[in-house]
């Protein structure tokens, strides 16, 4: 084989390993993204899609072996597996979240254990491939029971934050999935009671006020 064809194997190797290594980190960032929104536990679907992963290997597997440059066995499976089992698990449930719009609808009392808020920072860019640290802004959640005694985190809107204490009821939707997982709907997360909203408090002195007067207090 002349040098050009091997520079040639070798670029679009790079290329190829370059393609699927984006798809892995996507479909990671995928699954747990997709994975807050469906009430089912995480090994369920994985255990599927690890049956499916590894019956593909074997057609797969001459495909692999040239892009590795090797015919060794294990090298083949563990790198065919760390690839497609994040993206057969992405699919699966990206295909049941999508199939879960317009479905059936089912409400449950939940009682909240937990309301805080996380704060987060957007991405700011500095330059072409730099990026650094942006403007915070916070994210609202609240932990509730479920029914089978554990406690789940729920994202929920600014209004239901404000409305919603420690220890009221919380109305949350859950929809059947095309694949028969149930998907959470956050936007209907609501309390069944609702309260006044909080005020922020002030951070600056106490002021005390007294007939025609105001004192600040030390």
């Amino acid at each position: 084989m002349s040098t050009a064809a091997v520079k040639r194997g070798e670029g679009w190797r790079l290329v190829i390993g370059s393609v699927l290594f984006a798809l892995l980190l996507t479909s990671l960032a995928g699954c747990v993204y997709l994975l807050r929104d469906t009430l089912t536990a995480w090994w369920k679907p994985l255990l599927v899609v690890w049956f499916v992963a590894t019956a593909l290997y074997l057609p797969l597997r001459r495909p692999w072996s040239r892009l590795l440059h090797t015919e060794n066995l294990a090298a083949g499976i563990v790198c065919h597996l760390l690839v497609a089992l994040p993206v057969l698990l992405c699919a699966a449930l990206l295909v049941n979240y999508l199939g879960s719009r317009g479905g059936d609808s089912q409400t449950v009392m939940l009682k909240v254990e937990r309301v805080y808020n996380k704060t987060h920072y957007r991405s700011k860019r500095v330059s072409r491939r730099v990026y650094t640290r942006g403007a915070p802004y916070k994210v609202y959640y609240i932990e509730a029971a479920m029914p089978d005694g554990k406690n789940r985190e729920f994202q929920v809107t600014h209004k239901t934050y404000k409305t919603i204490n420690k220890g009221d009821t919380a109305l949350v939707e859950f929809r059947k999935g095309l694949l028969g997982m149930p998907v959470i709907d956050h936007r209907e997360i609501r309390p069944l009671h609702p309260r006044k909203e909080r005020k922020p408090r002030w951070p600056g002195p106490k002021y005390r006020k007294f007939p025609n007067q105001i004192f600040i207090s030390k």
